[in-house]
């Protein structure tokens, strides 16, 4: 198959450069020689808990696709990395519908209630999971994955479904809206509250990034729109939208008045959830749970509610299978090319040298794009997912290369472009 690269010219290098260059070379070699001897020479792990987010990202999309129906659950080393994968996942591939779980933010044995927009975020992934999906894909860390939540049989009339043209009777939405734990006629200002205001209702869905406008004309749903917290515009226009209840306690049964007249709720894991999903982890993500279920039981005292979490054995038993993603693994790093006396000239250089098939480049905006097309010495052709990708041109090595904004970018998908 040919290779498809820009920035192929025969440029010319001074002899300084160019000595340095074949230094560094060689001291990559060097290293990747030792490195594959490690192990009774034992071929290197490409994919590590090291590795950069973008390349991990790739590597559990193609674990999610080989899991099939099954799905994929990827247990992090941390709250913030688990973000930041959730949000590269959606970027690579929005179709997957990858859900992140996040932690309480308060302890356990603490007499605090955690924040309503952990709760909600939390009660939407849960409903969501309960919901039987299709090739699920589940990111979370052992904290937030050992506690114990509502069997998933709790969670089918947990939800009220909004839909343009639908009937609209005030009375009942506010009675939804009280039992699932909302405050209602107060400013719409975080993840749980809601406004009756005549014909327009302001509500924060719990697990939103945003609230939304349901418009009315007093016996059916007009319209359903988003819009800027601090700044009345719309953001989106949608045909239909699901309240999530704030709690992760299904919302209150008819008949009953308060939390404390709520009957005990069987409890379930999200293993038990998902038992056939594809498990992979971080490394030392089984010790921080053994470390966190300890802390627990050591510092929880009689406060402590040892049904809600799971025991050391169930933690053992259900990260037994699991796919550990080893420390470190061997990879190229990219040069930082700001840093050579020609920046231009070292990353046309890099991508001349590379012996792959295909060189993507990713970004978080379309005017990044436009700025490494240029250094690269030409354009490149546009596709909006890695998918897209993936089925144009199948190739068998690729390399990947992105702006550090990318990586980051939560608010847009990254544009991906093949070279």
């Amino acid at each position: 198959m040919a290779r498809r690269c820009l920035g192929q010219g025969n440029a010319k290098v001074d002899n300084e450069e160019g000595v340095k260059e074949i230094r560094r070379q060689k001291e990559t070699n060097a290293r990747r020689s030792s490195a594959e001897k490690i192990g009774e020479s034992k071929p290197p792990r490409l994919v590590s808990s090291a590795s950069p987010l973008g390349m991990l990202a790739v590597f559990l999309l193609e674990e999610w696709r080989r899991a099939k129906q099954n799905g994929l659950i990827f247990l992090a080393e941390s709250e913030g990395k688990a973000e930041q994968i959730g949000a590269l996942l959606y970027a690579l591939a929005p179709a997957c519908g990858v859900m992140v779980l996040p932690r309480r933010d308060t302890l356990p044995f603490e007499a605090m209630e955690p924040s309503r927009e952990i709760t909600g975020r939390r009660a939407s992934v849960i409903r969501r999971l309960a919901g039987d999906p299709s090739r699920p894909l589940l990111v979370a860390t052992a904290e937030a994955i050992t506690q114990r939540v509502a069997a998933r049989e709790y969670w089918i009339d947990a939800v009220m479904h909004l839909r343009i043209g639908d009937a609209f009777a005030e009375a009942d939405m506010k009675k939804f809206l009280d039992r699932a734990g909302y405050t209602l006629n107060e400013r719409v200002e975080g993840p749980g509250s809601a406004l009756f205001q005549g014909q327009v209702v302001e509500l924060f869905p719990a697990g939103s990034l945003s609230p939304v406008r349901v418009e009315t004309n007093g016996a059916g749903i007009t319209g359903i729109r988003c819009y800027d917290l601090y700044d009345p515009t719309v953001t989106a226009e949608l045909n239909e939208l699901v309240v999530d209840p704030v709690s992760e306690r299904p919302p209150i049964p008819d008949g009953l008045d308060a939390p404390q007249d709520q009957p005990d709720v069987r409890l379930e894991s999200l293993f038990d959830y998902l038992p056939s999903a594809r498990l992979v982890t971080d490394a030392g993500v089984d010790e921080r749970g053994i470390l966190w279920l300890q802390q627990i039981e050591e510092e929880g005292g009689v406060q402590s509610t040892p049904q809600e979490f799971l025991t050391q054995k169930e933690w053992n038993a259900a990260v037994r299978t699991a796919r550990k993603l080893p420390e470190s693994s061997v990879y190229e790093v990219v040069p930082r090319f700001f840093e050579a006396p020609s920046p231009t000239r070292s990353f046309r250089r890099f991508l001349a040298d590379k012996s792959v098939d295909r060189i993507l480049l990713t970004a978080a905006t379309e005017e990044d794009l436009r700025i490494m097309d240029r250094r690269a010495g030409g354009s490149s052709d546009r596709c909006k997912q890695f998918n897209d990708i993936v089925k144009k041109t199948p190739a068998r090595e690729c390399l990947l290369l992105s702006t550090s904004t990318a990586a980051l970018s939560i608010t847009q998908p990254s544009v991906l472009s093949p070279l």
